[in-house]
């Protein structure tokens, strides 16, 4: 029984991942960005703080070794608060929170840079994906068009990755995403992943 529980124990420092040609990934990401600006547009002084949750399922397949492509699945929630300190048309001051809920799909391409027996991986991945925002306002003094929008999605990370065997990976996730449907953001996000190998 000892001798079964240190090979098992020791089984992850031995064990090879599968990003060989023919094999499969399936796993999801849970990533977030917090930004915060100050503007100044006529004459009001803006104070922007945004928030974001995205959560990314995805299926894969190697059709070469170390080289990945499949297919993404994005839900996101944005959550953006704008404090107007001096409001030159309405001479007081506001708070308005926006609220962007998003759903997108598209392809995605991943490259691993060491070799298959290694422990530990560096990827580098791009995607890009297309779905709906829709978006909701309240405290805002003016209306504007909040019905749902196309959205496109650009996204570009790197991530160091952990093989806690050949099947199971954890990533820590940096990345670049830009997004165009109600209006156009550009995010930096760190996140986590976790990727089952088949």
């Amino acid at each position: 029984m000892k001798k079964f529980l240190l090979i098992f124990a020791l089984l992850p420092f031995f064990a090879s991942a599968q990003i060989n040609q023919g094999d499969w990934l399936a796993g999801g990401v849970l990533s977030g960005s917090y930004n915060e600006s100050t503007s100044s547009i006529s004459g009001s002084i803006v104070k922007t703080s945004a928030r974001e949750l995205n959560i990314i399922t995805q299926v894969g397949y190697f059709p070469l070794k170390k080289f990945a492509t499949g297919l993404n699945v994005q839900i996101s929630s944005i959550n953006e608060t704008n404090k107007v300190e001096y409001n030159a048309i309405m001479w007081q001051d506001y708070t308005s929170y926006d609220k962007d809920r998003l759903w997108a799909v598209g392809p995605f391409v991943r490259y691993y840079f060491a070799n298959s027996d290694s422990k530990f991986n560096v990827y580098l991945q791009g995607s890009y994906q297309m779905g709906r925002v829709s978006s909701t306002s309240s405290n805002q003094p003016f209306n504007f068009d909040q019905e749902p929008k196309d959205l496109a999605i650009t996204q570009v990370s790197a991530a160091p990755v952990y093989f806690v065997n050949k099947n199971i990976a954890v990533e820590f996730i940096m990345g670049y995403t830009r997004s165009n449907g109600i209006d156009t953001r550009d995010n930096f996000t760190l996140g986590i992943g976790f990727q089952v190998h088949l």
